[in-house]
């Protein structure tokens, strides 16, 4: 907190309890988070008899998207999940009946069939 009355006034610090610091994550760290997401995707998509197969080649795709969300933590790499595959799948769950949705990569594009 010392650091903060640089910023703030006492005041206000007085107010806080404690802060955290998030320093931005490595890509290993980055790597588990983005397969914990998919397998939490996949999970809740099971619930509905609908498999989700996202090979290591998409894994590796987004993880190359994630380097300007790296810095934000894992809210940040849980949006790159959401814009790259939960809301096409949903587009595709709302269009037609499916039971297996499969990611792929086509010209670099993640594409789910």
């Amino acid at each position: 907190l010392s650091s903060l009355s640089k910023h703030f006034p006492p005041e206000f610090i007085n107010r806080l309890n404690g802060a955290v610091v998030f320093d931005p994550i490595s890509k290993e760290a980055a790597e588990k988070i983005i397969k914990q997401e998919i397998k939490q995707l996949s999970k809740n998509l099971s619930g509905q008899d609908i498999k989700l197969t996202v090979p290591a080649s998409v894994t590796n795709k987004l993880l190359d998207l994630a380097p300007e969300y790296i810095q934000t933590g894992a809210r940040g790499l849980k949006k790159i999940i959401d814009q790259e595959l939960a809301n096409p799948i949903a587009k595709i769950l709302l269009n037609k009946k499916t039971k297996n949705i499969r990611a792929s990569l086509l010209k670099e594009k993640i594409v789910l069939k």
